[in-house]
């Protein structure tokens, strides 16, 4: 996944510094906190993912030609099965990719400076793209002249110095240095937490409802105080800023949907990267500060909030099941044989396979992919004993709901406890 290269890279440029001597490595050190994202056509998207998405590691954004989420780039009104499909599921499967619309998340945006650059005759990526979100980010600020608007006469979508020319210098020069502003004001949309940085260290953890809007607005009453009021949020986290940033996380109180709650001490802080969780129980609707961290292991959070492929963002192992038929084990083999390779052609992964009797769960250490039903495999019977997906002697079951049909599987994320809760 492209995001998932650039933050390895990122890392790795911090810590390494290649290319620069051992003496000069201090002089030239990478701030991760101090990041100004700019790229061209995809990279122009990537831009605004990256900049909408990990906003406190950003001071300055710069998307050349960039568009602003795939379905306005390839319509996708223009298909002909659109016609066919149910409404209502159509809008399950638009917020299923949604966590990728960079217009939604433009509110990530005010106060950072920002330009768009773009050909006038750009027949590639429409210019209307970049000038829509500049007028978003625009609306949002109450200015109209925010975004800086920079598009070319006659020309397309690549021409010399569309990214590196005197205008483009002299926003990089000017933006280097700068600190991002906050304002009295500012809000929090989520639609992943599993995708979603912090803004103003102000992270989502949770919703209540997934894959619906999440949304925090904070009002900053002062370095010892803040409001929030939140939109269909369960779980999140104050987390520490960068020390380069106008803004100090609140250290007296915090009110959140009018419930006043008292801070403490930093000792008495259930913490994370010197960060605070508050919890709100379905039952009564009372936010709480989160008594430990628990319930990483056994909740959704944003490792293994989904979709399904962030199993395959961290080392991983195949377990098959041995527990089957002759014919059932070599399926599950030639299927976990198939995508062992393939991680390997596409991603250089080294992924191991094992049969569910040769190793012990609480020898590994990786996220671990299972192939077999509960009656197939050692491993999914034991994980599937308190999951809502029961396995029958056709299919499974999912509440009271069976599915039984040929060729009908499940395919689901679960916290793998002998790994330190990470996902099978």
């Amino acid at each position: 996944p492209g995001t998932l290269n650039i933050l390895s890279s990122l890392n790795y440029l911090v810590e390494n510094l290649p290319g620069i001597s051992e003496a000069n490595k201090t002089i030239y050190k990478a701030d991760p906190t101090r990041i100004i994202f700019a790229g061209h056509s995809m990279g122009g998207h990537g831009a605004f993912n990256m900049g909408t998405h990990f906003p406190d590691k950003m001071i300055a954004l710069a998307p050349a030609a960039g568009w602003i989420k795939w379905e306005q780039y390839v319509p996708y009104f223009t298909r002909l099965g659109d016609s066919y499909v149910d409404p209502y599921l159509k809008s399950i499967l638009a917020a299923a990719i949604a966590e990728h619309d960079t217009d939604m998340y433009t509110p990530h945006l005010m106060g950072i400076p920002m330009i768009v650059r773009m050909g006038g005759d750009d027949d590639t990526v429409p210019p209307w793209m970049l000038r829509r979100m500049a007028r978003l980010v625009d609306q949002l600020v109450g200015n109209p002249e925010e975004v800086q608007i920079s598009e070319v006469p006659g020309q397309g979508h690549w021409f010399n110095g569309v990214v590196d020319d005197a205008t483009m210098q002299a926003f990089f020069d000017s933006t280097q240095n700068s600190v991002p502003e906050y304002g009295s004001t500012f809000s929090v949309v989520c639609m992943n937490p599993a995708t979603l940085d912090s803004k103003g260290g102000v992270k989502i953890f949770q919703h209540v409802i997934p894959y619906r809007v999440a949304r925090i607005d904070v009002t900053v009453v002062s370095s010892q105080s803040w409001e929030l009021v939140t939109e269909n949020v369960r779980k999140f986290g104050l987390e520490s800023l960068p020390s380069a940033r106008n803004l100090t996380i609140p250290t007296t109180t915090i009110t959140i949907d009018e419930q006043v709650i008292a801070l403490g001490t930093l000792s008495s802080r259930p913490v994370i990267s010197s960060g605070i969780y508050f919890c709100k129980e379905d039952a009564d609707e009372i936010w709480k500060i989160c008594k430990g961290i628990d319930w990483m292991n056994f909740e959704r959070r944003p490792m293994n909030y989904c979709p399904a492929r962030q199993v395959m963002e961290s080392p991983f192992v195949i377990v098959i099941g041995s527990q089957g038929t002759v014919e059932d084990e070599a399926l599950f083999l030639r299927s976990a044989t198939w995508l062992a390779n393939d991680m390997y052609h596409t991603g250089r992964f080294a992924v191991q396979i094992y049969k569910d009797t040769e190793i012990d769960p609480n020898e590994l250490t990786q996220n671990v992919i299972l192939l077999g039903t509960s009656a197939q495999n050692l491993w999914t019977s034991k994980i599937t004993a308190d999951s809502p997906i029961q396995y029958t002697g056709k299919g499974f079951k999912l509440g009271n709901k069976k599915y039984e049909a040929q060729h009908t599987g499940a395919l689901y994320l679960s916290p793998f406890i002998p790994a330190g809760a990470n996902i099978p």
